[in-house]
């Protein structure tokens, strides 16, 4: 039996010093591998998710991207070669103008002139104006008649109400809700683009293997990723103005006059 007092404490002790360093090595050591096996197979998972995106779908060519503008410019060229072209606006003082120089060429007197508050409808803005007037029955219908062929899209609002031998009506003037159209108008993808995340192979000191070489492939795919998601939005763009163009001209000839 080992008496107390001859047992060595300081060796005991430097034992137990040293047991604890190769357990906390062994853990460190532990804790690399597996951090090293994690992130290979991260780097590898989107590596592999790269490669399946570009085997089901091909990023725009620059060739298809002009395409899309040419189209747009004739869509332009035809809108502006419409009657009454449906803008972005409405220019009430110049819609104010030759509402007051019609009706002092016909010789009917404009009590009241009044803009309302605009509002949106199928993307179109509305912008209401309401005219009270007065005159003798046969200018009157010259006048009307003179509205309808105002070069500004517009509508009727109901029909004119004589109260009090005055004649009132409400013209409705219309601008595209362009903003609206855009907003809503959604891009179809043909391929989700890969989620792509930071991985950081400087969290492993021992087992490196090939982690380097993983991400500087990695880092090469993901700048194509990125160039591939630019012309994406590029084409969506240009999607959204044609498809704008197109729904200006369906509108446009719809209220032609």
């Amino acid at each position: 039996m080992i008496e107390l007092e001859d047992f060595d404490w300081r060796k005991a002790i430097g034992v137990i010093i040293l047991a604890l360093i190769l357990i906390g090595g062994g853990v460190y050591v532990l804790n690399d591998y597996m951090t090293s096996n994690r992130i290979k197979a991260e780097l590898e998972s989107q590596l592999e998710q790269i490669d399946k995106f570009y085997a089901t779908w091909k990023p725009p060519s620059q060739k298809g991207l002009e395409q899309i503008r040419q189209n747009i410019s004739q869509l332009r060229a035809e809108l502006s070669g419409l009657k009454t072209p449906l803008g972005l606006e409405v220019d009430t003082s110049a819609i104010e103008s030759r509402i007051t120089e019609d009706a002092s060429y016909y010789g009917v007197e404009l009590e009241v002139k009044e803009w309302q508050e605009p509002f949106s409808e199928d993307y179109l803005i509305v912008y209401p104006l309401k005219l009270r007037l007065a005159g003798e029955e046969q200018a009157i219908s010259k006048f009307l008649i003179g509205l309808d062929d105002l070069p500004y899209p517009h509508r009727r609002k109901g029909s004119p109400a004589v109260a009090e031998g005055h004649l009132e009506l409400t013209l409705e003037f219309l601008a595209f809700d362009e903003q609206s159209w855009k907003s809503d108008y959604i891009c179809e993808l043909p391929a989700e683009l890969p989620n792509l995340k930071p991985v950081n192979i400087n969290r492993v000191k021992i087992f490196k293997d090939n982690l380097a070489q993983l991400e500087s492939q990695l880092t090469g795919q993901k700048q194509g990723v990125e160039k591939a998601k630019k012309l994406l939005d590029q084409k969506c763009e240009l999607e959204k103005e044609l498809s704008a163009l197109q729904k200006r001209i369906e509108l446009s000839k719809k209220f032609a006059r």
